[in-house]
């Protein structure tokens, strides 16, 4: 699997953001066929989805942001730069700042 997919003039278009959003479109069409066998219309499922997204996006940046707190706290401006990463963080950068609960085996 390629890291890039694809570039667009300057910008890299990665493929872990491809099937991530392809993985929630393929999610809110599922939850859109399915929601009226619970009684929820389908304007309520987009709603939700939406707000998810959202709260994944700004979740995921505040998460980066915090993970990288030596570096913003010197340049605050660059917060709200999305391009600098943080758009979705992975399970490595998480892993590689927190304590593991195992031993480490050499």
């Amino acid at each position: 699997m390629h890291r890039i997919l694809f570039t667009i003039g300057n910008f890299p278009v990665y493929s872990y953001g491809v099937f991530l959003g392809l993985a929630f479109f393929v999610g809110i069409l599922f939850a859109i066929r399915r929601a009226p066998r619970f009684g929820v219309s389908s304007e309520a499922v987009i709603e939700a989805a939406s707000l998810c997204i959202i709260g994944a996006v700004l979740g995921s940046r505040l998460a980066y942001v915090i993970l990288h707190w030596d570096y913003y706290r010197q340049f605050p401006s660059h917060i709200f730069l999305f391009p600098g990463g943080g758009g979705s963080p992975s399970t490595a950068e998480f892993s590689e700042r927190l304590p593991s609960p195992f031993p480490t085996f050499a």
